[in-house]
């Protein structure tokens, strides 16, 4: 019986070996949390190339003078014809300003409330600076209070050993299934007794119970025999002091590292149309009563009548009613950054296009300044703060459908010089020591940190990769604790980056 029972245990011991080498040959590489990677191809961002980015900025005339109806100017009087002579000065039309002064009003309150949403979206934007990143902290319990006691076994805990009662014994293993320990149980004169052993954690009372052995001892002065059976075992006698185990508590915000860069980024994009916005209801504003404080319109420049339109006609065509040309034209002040300035040069021909809609229109650098500006030219809070920005001023034939005060978006034509460069969000970068990194999906399925060659710099949000990364990559966001070289990756695509 013996000899069984010992067998017994050495299969069952073997087993146990046997589950624990499984576990951690199958189960053990799922410990380390998959990292999300997404294809580059599907997060560039438009392939500037080598040519300068877009501008803006306001149309201006310089000997040239194109009159343009809006629509809330009706003319009462033109006074000059076709061919004539003026003066600067010289009064050329007069027209009610009726509607003016509403649409001035209508162009106040726009502004006003771009403002209001300008002040919002800034207070949003300092909400999301100030978040931190969710993390999940390790948290060690206290559990000096728990204090082992080991007693020397076999030791009787309770009972009288009979069927209803057995007698319960911590033992260790080398009590286990001792015939000698057995006989010396039965009390003299009792031929049958009930007993259940228990292995304890730390041969303590108080240790958690890690097996339990129920047997039926029958014993006579020529013979000693027992049979095992399943032990109920009383709730007063399983209870132990249990350590409370490691657990993990939340900390910082609801949002990752990743989710918070993404968001800080829209915002800023939500900002800067704002601010566009802003700026060209301040100009109409303006334009308005400029209008409403005089109606007479009054020639600028010298020069000679070069067109004289029916007011009505040219209202619906879109057409000047008057142009008084010196030899002129128009003109916009724009400005580029210093990382741009090389791919700038006199001559260079331009795309023009105003903000309210209409055909592009080619412009011609006329010059580019060699000492920069204390802005960008563009609005406050936007572009890249950390480099310097340089004027360039554009020619734009007199015909063209503009009027001073217009707002343009100027772009390059010359694109040339186009290389395999790309641009991407900064969130996708990881800056350490003056280097630029990222994490993407490299061998064997696995995170790896590469070193990239960073070009030119776009807003302060995107930044055109030279080196070291290509479309055909996969790319991980660089942020949170699991995310290291040799972590598992799984593929996701872009489309899920942008749907939180």
């Amino acid at each position: 019986m013996k000899k069984n029972k010992k067998k017994w245990i050495i299969i069952l011991s073997a087993a146990f070996l046997a589950a624990i080498l499984a576990f951690l040959l199958i189960f053990k590489p799922f410990g380390k949390k998959t990292i999300d990677v997404y294809p580059v191809s599907e997060i560039v961002m438009n392939d500037y190339s080598d040519s300068f980015s877009e501008m803006t900025g306001s149309v201006r005339a310089e000997g040239f003078q194109s009159i343009r109806l809006s629509s809330t100017q009706t003319v009462n009087e033109i006074y000059v014809q076709k061919g004539q002579h003026v003066e600067a000065g010289d009064a050329l039309l007069s027209y009610d300003t009726t509607l003016t002064d509403i649409a001035i009003e209508k162009a106040n309150l726009d502004v006003q409330k771009k403002k209001l949403e300008l002040e919002k979206a800034y207070a949003e934007l300092n909400e999301i600076n100030s978040l931190v990143p969710s993390s999940e902290v390790l948290v060690e319990p206290d559990n000096s209070w728990i204090h082992y006691d080991p007693v020397t076994t076999p030791y009787l805990l309770t009972g009288t050993g009979t069927e209803d009662d057995p007698m319960y014994f911590v033992i260790d293993n080398t009590n286990l299934f001792s015939t000698s320990f057995f006989r010396e149980l039965l009390p003299e004169g009792t031929e049958k007794l009930f007993v259940v052993l228990l292995i304890r954690e730390h041969n303590a009372v108080n240790g958690k119970i890690e097996e339990s052995f129920g047997f039926e001892i029958y014993c006579t002065e020529e013979d000693f025999s027992f049979k095992p059976f399943e032990p109920v075992i009383p709730e007063s006698i399983i209870h132990y002091d249990q350590p409370e185990e490691p657990y993990y508590e939340h900390e910082g915000s609801d949002y990752t590292a990743a989710e918070i860069v993404l968001m800080r980024s829209q915002q800023e994009a939500k900002i800067r149309d704002l601010e566009l916005h802003i700026q060209v209801s301040q100009l109409e504003y303006e334009k308005k009563v400029k209008e409403s404080s005089d109606n007479v319109v009054r020639a600028v420049t010298a020069g000679t009548v070069k067109l004289v339109r029916d007011p009505e006609a040219a209202s619906q065509s879109g057409e000047p009613v008057i142009q008084i040309s010196a030899g002129g034209g128009f003109y916009v002040d724009v400005a580029v950054g210093e990382l741009m300035l090389d791919t700038v040069r006199p001559g260079m021909k331009v795309s023009v296009s105003k903000w309210d809609g209409g055909d592009s229109m080619t412009g011609t650098v006329e010059s580019v300044s060699d000492m920069p500006v204390d802005n960008n030219g563009y609005f406050s809070g936007s572009g890249n703060q950390n480099v310097s920005y340089y004027p360039l001023t554009i020619s734009i034939p007199e015909d063209a459908p503009l009027a001073e005060g217009d707002m343009l978006t100027v772009t390059a034509d010359d694109n040339t010089a186009a290389g395999s460069s790309f641009y991407i969000e900064n969130m996708f970068l990881l800056r350490e020591n003056g280097k630029t990194y990222v994490f993407v999906k490299g061998e064997n399925d696995r995170l790896e940190k590469r070193e990239v060659q960073p070009g030119k710099d776009l807003y302060g949000s995107e930044t055109e990769i030279k080196e070291g990364l290509t479309k055909d990559d996969l790319i991980a966001f660089p942020y949170g604790k699991n995310v290291k070289a040799g972590a598992p990756v799984r593929i996701e695509s872009a489309s899920s980056l942008y749907n939180y």
